[in-house]
């Protein structure tokens, strides 16, 4: 019997993006070219040269010797809730004959007011109303990653993304991801430990006061694949092994869950550290740590 894994955690370790033949976009603004996106600093940003047409196109000519494509994932737009992303595919030439994927997503989970839906629900969580954390917006604090994965692998060299959002100045995007999307047999255990790690340097003061400037924090997870099949274990080794703590991965802990909960377990992070124990015959366990990366 063929195993359910949509709820199983997802991981990106490999960017096809990094390797394409050739990346252009329809507008940009010099300084912020769309090769910005081939970098691994979310922060260096491609940005449009204005909004006039209210979206932009991303074409995307991979190398043909690259495997077979699962996923897309839009690290860090700056899409409002009114936006939308198209994802399509062609295997003989961009806007060719054989297009073989055409899907458009939303760049949020689905939205909850709050005070509305059950506690948990949406993107803000349903029901919260503490005081001015009502008033923020998802990217108030949150870093945005919107995903898609593709119900079968495809294997094209011509990808499009299209960032549509007619109520922007300019549209911009931190990092994209393309390639393969891995789920292992079995899904990570219970106990699984999300934290927010300050960042902000603060000196004390002889009178007691604290001084520095404050920073940003990661986001960082932890858990556990326990009852890992050796090819599976294989697999995340060799992945581990080929980035090290230095090449940012994508990893979404709950893929299935359309809610706040997902956005928050979605990381463009790095590997913080992942040991692997023989804990029985045939079987491994292996506890992943993952730091967010900047």
């Amino acid at each position: 019997m063929a195993i359910d894994k949509t709820k199983h955690v997802i991981f990106m370790a490999d960017n096809m993006l990094d390797r394409a033949t050739a990346l252009t976009a329809s507008s940009e603004v010099a300084s912020l070219p769309v090769t910005n996106l081939q970098n691994h600093q979310r922060t260096e940003l491609f940005r449009t040269d204005g909004n006039v047409a209210g979206q932009v196109d991303i074409d995307i000519t991979l190398n043909a010797s690259e495997g077979s494509v699962g996923g897309l994932a839009v690290v860090d737009h700056n899409l409002s809730l009114a936006g939308s992303i198209r994802i399509q595919a062609w295997t003989d030439a961009h806007d060719g004959a054989a297009q073989v994927v055409d899907e458009i997503i939303q760049p949020y989970a689905p939205i909850y007011a709050f005070g509305d839906g059950v506690f948990g629900e949406g993107l803000f969580g349903g029901y919260a109303s503490l005081g001015p954390f009502s008033s923020y917006s998802p990217r108030s604090y949150l870093r945005v990653i919107s995903f898609l994965q593709l119900v079968a692998v495809i294997d094209a060299d011509y990808w499009r993304v299209t960032l549509i959002d007619s109520t922007l100045d300019y549209i911009q995007c931190g990092r994209l991801f393309i390639g393969e999307v891995w789920q292992p047999e079995t899904n990570y255990s219970w106990s699984s430990k999300l934290s927010r790690k300050p960042e902000s340097k603060k000196r004390r003061s002889r009178g007691g006061q604290d001084y520095g400037n404050p920073k940003p924090g990661r986001m960082a997870l932890e858990f556990n694949l326990d009852w890992l099949q050796l090819n599976d274990q294989q697999r995340l080794w060799a992945a581990y092994l080929y980035v090290e703590s230095d090449t940012p991965v994508i990893v979404i802990q709950k893929p299935d869950t359309d809610s706040f909960d997902r956005e928050l377990r979605s990381l463009y992070c790095t590997f913080d550290g992942l040991s692997v124990e023989a804990a029985f015959e045939g079987n491994h366990r292996s506890s992943i740590k993952l730091i967010e990366a900047l």
